[in-house]
C-alpha cells in the first residue's frame, strides 16, 4: 500500500501558489522601489490639505473629541481614503514632510495593487499569464496615472479600486456565495465614498444578479434555484 505523501506546509502552499506569477510579482517589486526613489519628489497638492482636514474632523467626531467636521467647507467629501491615512499619521505620531511621503507612499501603493488586480483578473478570463502581465504593465506604465497616483488622493485611489472591485465581481458571479458579494458590496462601497460615480458598478452588479436569476427561472429553476444559491451562500465557501 502507497504512503500518503506528507503534507504541505501553509509557506510551501504559498510557494506554489505565487511561482507561476513570478513575472507579475517582480515587476510589482520594480514598480515599489521605483517609487521609493522617486517619493522625495513630490511635494502637497491642492486637495490634500483640506481632505486631511476632514480626515481628522471625522475621527475627533467619532471618538467624541468635537464635532468641527459640522463646519468645513469640504465636510462632504468621501473619507473612505482619509480615515486610514489619518489613522495611520496619528499612530506613528508622523510630522512634517514625513506626512506628506507616507500619505503619497499609501496612495501610489493603492494604484500599484489596482495593477495586480488587473493582472489577476486578466488572467482568471483569459487564461494567459503574457497577456495578464501585459495588461498590468499598460495600466502601471501609463505617464499620467502614474505621476498623479502619488498626489490625486481620490481619481487615482477610485481607479486602483475600480481594478479591485471588478476582480471581486467576477470571483462574486463565480462563486456564488454571500461572503463573495458581501466583500464585493463592501468594495462598492468604498468606490462610491470616493466618487459618487461607483454607484455605476453596483447597477451593473444589480443587473448581472437580475439576469442570473431571469435565466435560471427562465431554464426552469424557479424557486428551487434561488434556494439552491441561498444554501450555497449559507456555506460561506470561500
Amino acid at each position: 500500500m502507497a504512503a500518503s505523501p506528507a503534507p504541505r506546509s501553509p509557506l510551501q502552499t504559498l510557494a506554489s501558489a505565487l511561482t507561476p506569477h513570478w513575472a507579475a510579482l517582480a515587476a510589482l517589486g520594480l514598480f515599489l522601489m521605483a517609487s521609493l526613489a522617486v517619493l522625495d519628489d513630490y511635494r502637497h497638492s491642492p486637495n490634500e490639505t483640506p481632505y486631511r482636514i476632514v480626515g481628522g474632523a471625522t475621527i475627533d467626531y467619532v471618538m467624541g473629541r468635537g464635532d468641527a467636521l459640522f463646519g468645513l467647507p469640504h465636510r462632504f467629501n468621501g473619507v473612505a481614503l482619509e480615515l486610514p491615512l489619518e489613522f495611520i499619521e496619528r499612530t506613528l505620531r508622523l510630522d512634517g514632510f514625513e506626512v506628506s511621503s507616507a500619505r503619497h507612499l499609501l496612495t501610489h501603493f493603492l494604484f500599484l495593487s489596482g495593477g495586480l488586480f488587473a493582472y489577476l483578473l486578466t488572467q482568471r478570463l483569459f487564461g494567459n499569464r503574457a497577456l495578464a502581465l501585459i495588461v498590468m504593465l499598460l495600466f502601471l506604465l501609463h505617464p499620467r496615472l502614474y505621476a498623479h497616483s502619488f498626489i490625486n488622493n481620490k481619481d487615482l485611489p477610485f481607479v486602483g479600486m475600480l481594478m479591485i472591485a471588478l476582480f471581486l465581481a467576477h470571483r462574486a458571479f463565480k462563486k456564488d456565495t454571500l461572503a463573495a458579494f458581501a466583500l464585493l458590496g463592501a468594495c462598492a462601497g468604498a468606490m462610491m465614498n470616493m466618487r459618487l460615480m461607483g454607484a455605476a458598478l453596483l447597477l451593473a452588479v444589480l443587473a448581472g444578479r437580475g439576469l442570473d436569476l431571469f435565466w435560471a427561472r427562465a431554464r426552469g429553476g424557479g424557486a428551487s434555484a434561488s434556494c439552491s444559491a441561498l444554501r450555497r451562500s449559507s456555506s460561506l465557501r470561500r
